[in-house]
């Protein structure tokens, strides 16, 4: 729903059954062969060692490793650009329904990247954030809701998605995440919901690093994506800048208009489903 066919996002990652039984042994080979080679390859070494030391190993170990052809990595591709609202039912055995809302967005480190994952929070990243509050605590129309976005190098989406408590309908949570949506949008984040993002944000960081293994994933991270292994920095400086405004511009500019919803309702139970909007904004 979110990426067109022929997208790199349009397959799940390891590709279909098909894919795997129609593959030959040659092709697996060639596949290898491109991608696990020293030219698309990281390799971060994290403690107490020495560089010379570091170095010579690599060097053994890896030296005699044939560099691979050269690849021409994708152009980054938007999302899918909804005009309308795209309504799925699917039926399966299960014993509730889901609602699920999906907004195209952007690619990772893009400028609005860090205001999407604030503003993700400030909806469901606390006891406090407000669907959490709202649809959990004090309506008590669901069960669970999150709210996350997710941010790949080539394009991303954001994510809202929520079970109705016994005896309540996926309509009744359509229209309470519709309202918060609408509310952040007109009236932004206040300065403690801010601060208290901010402050999440930088302690799972910090904590991203508190182990050795911790510190070579985050460079061998920075440096598959942003080719500088040291933007720890620079990922945290992005986060702690974000304002009120920022978060009121991105809620109003990719969680307002067009929308993908997906409801999974138990089987032979499409009335369950969600509601379509009277108009797609």
């Amino acid at each position: 729903l979110m990426f067109p066919a022929g997208h790199p996002y349009s397959w799940p990652v390891i590709g279909s059954m098909t894919d795997l039984s129609g593959a030959s042994l040659d092709d697996v080979r060639a596949f290898f062969r491109k991608f696990y080679a020293p030219n698309n390859a990281t390799i971060a070494v994290v403690g107490d060692v020495r560089r010379d030391r570091v170095l010579a190993l690599v060097k053994q170990y890896f030296g005699t490793i044939p560099r691979g052809p050269t690849i021409q990595h994708p152009v980054p591709a938007p999302a899918k650009q909804l005009s309308i609202d795209t309504m799925v039912v699917l039926e399966d055995a299960v014993q509730t329904a889901r609602l699920q809302y999906l907004f195209p967005t952007v690619r990772s480190w893009s400028a609005d990247d860090a205001p999407l994952k604030v503003a993700a929070y400030i909806l469901s990243g606390a006891k406090n954030s407000r669907l959490t509050q709202r649809l959990v605590y004090n309506d008590q129309i669901a069960s669970s809701v999150n709210a996350s976005t997710d941010q790949q190098q080539l394009a991303g989406y954001f994510d809202i998605t929520a079970m109705p408590r016994p005896g309540h309908t996926v309509p009744e949570l359509q229209h309470a995440i519709d309202q918060e949506l609408q509310r952040l949008a007109t009236d932004g984040p206040t300065a403690r919901e801010l601060q208290q993002a901010r402050n999440t944000s930088e302690a799972r960081l910090l904590g991203s690093i508190e182990t050795v293994q911790g510190k070579a994933n985050r460079l061998n991270q920075y440096y598959a994506e942003l080719g500088v292994a040291d933007a720890f920095q620079k990922d945290l400086d992005r986060t702690n800048a974000v304002t009120a405004a920022d978060v009121q511009r991105v809620v109003r500019t990719y969680l307002l208009g067009a929308r993908a919803v997906l409801t999974v309702v138990p089987t032979g139970k499409r009335e369950l489903a969600a509601t379509p909007r009277s108009s797609t904004p």
